[in-house]
């Protein structure tokens, strides 16, 4: 939840707060990581989809701790952008 405090017609005179950190509750409890976790699944399927086309070979497997690392690097990055 955000308060805002103020708010003159030019806008210059807000203050934010927020009970845990600025940029949401989607940055900070999870849903920006469920889309990037969504986003390797369907790489995934769609290397495997390839796999089984021919197209590729080998076998597909995810090292989950460097994805988790990555992406929780990128939230902290959007963390402080917005």
């Amino acid at each position: 939840m955000i308060l805002v405090i103020g708010g003159d017609p030019a806008g210059r005179d807000v203050t934010l707060l927020e009970k845990r950190a600025l940029s949401g509750q989607c940055v900070h409890d999870g849903c920006m990581l469920i889309c990037g976790l969504n986003d390797v699944a369907r790489a995934i399927t769609n290397i495997e989809f390839l796999r089984t086309a021919g197209a590729i070979a080998g076998d597909v497997s995810v090292r989950y701790p460097y994805v988790m690392r990555n992406l929780e690097k990128i939230l902290a990055r959007l963390s402080q952008i917005l």
